[in-house]
């Protein structure tokens, strides 16, 4: 007997970029309940040009090889994906259809930084919608993003990258912005009830990986079973080879986000905690010329 189908994202993985993103995928990909297309980071609730600019840049990932459909459904879905000319959130909802019997899952990473508008917009149309966010120490996440630029988007060999180069990518608005988190969470509060928002820490990840997915199968109400992990979940995934931090910045960085962490420390203090120590710590040191 066949099982009937459903359309629309169970579960939706909203951010931050560079905290675990890829990881998440890659491990729930194996689970027999979970479903989530071949690609990540659809990035359809954005400005329609933004979302046009980021389908063609998957389309080249696509033609150079770096997406690779194992079956008629995955090409099938890059068909459905490539070809419709507008996205509309009946033809994104098309895009998760699936097994009643699983849960499926939109992985963009970047979606944290959505105005209230659009997830406002999200909640409408998927009130039921699960909420996963991962955090990483601010200032390192930063760092990440700017190497994981050159070297993952523009294909750079990474010493060939100067690091004023990486300073000044670092030092973006909109790069700095993905590590505030305070008031980027707070926008999802205000229309995702608390039961339907789970939050995990990039260096929770690393400790304790097995931990993190058994508390996220617990938050999708699916069976957790370690052996279906296995040693995936295990392994440093998109890893961006990085050059250390020029302590100037280091400084700088912490400067700025010295506000937002002294929050974050009393409402997640094991975590953002560490946080806030490293940055106090990095401020009371002296750069040498």
């Amino acid at each position: 007997m066949n099982n009937r189908m459903r359309q629309g994202p169970d579960f939706m993985f909203i951010g931050a970029p560079r905290a675990g993103s890829t990881w998440l995928h890659r491990n729930l990909q194996k689970h027999p309940h979970i479903w989530t297309p071949i690609i990540k980071n659809i990035l359809v609730f954005q400005r329609p040009l933004n979302f046009q600019i980021n389908r063609l840049r998957t389309l080249r990932h696509f033609l150079l090889g770096r997406i690779k459909p194992q079956n008629k459904n995955e090409w099938r879905w890059l068909a459905k994906y490539f070809l419709t000319p507008h996205a509309t959130i009946e033809w994104y909802k098309g895009l998760f259809e699936h097994d009643e019997t699983q849960r499926a899952g939109d992985i963009t990473d970047d979606y944290l930084v959505l105005d209230e508008a659009e997830v406002k917009k999200i909640h409408a149309h998927l009130p039921d919608l699960k909420i996963i966010v991962t955090l990483r120490d601010p200032v390192d996440r930063a760092w990440s993003h700017a190497s994981h630029y050159f070297v993952n988007n523009k294909g750079h060999d990474f010493d060939d990258v100067p690091v004023e180069r990486l300073v000044a990518r670092s030092m973006e608005p909109w790069l700095i912005e993905r590590s505030r988190y305070l008031g980027l969470i707070d926008i999802w509060q205000k229309h995702f009830p608390p039961e339907q928002i789970f939050i995990a820490f990039f260096e929770e990840i690393n400790q304790n990986p097995q931990k993190v997915l058994e508390r996220l199968c617990a938050f999708l109400a699916i069976p957790y079973d370690s052996a279906v992990f296995g040693d995936l979940a295990e392994k440093k995934i998109n890893k961006a080879a990085e050059q250390e931090m020029p302590l100037y910045l280091r400084k700088e960085l912490s400067a700025r986000l010295l506000p937002d962490l002294e929050i974050l420390a009393g409402i997640f203090p094991e975590y953002a905690g560490q946080w806030l120590a490293k940055a106090r710590k990095t401020l009371e040191q002296t750069c040498v010329s």
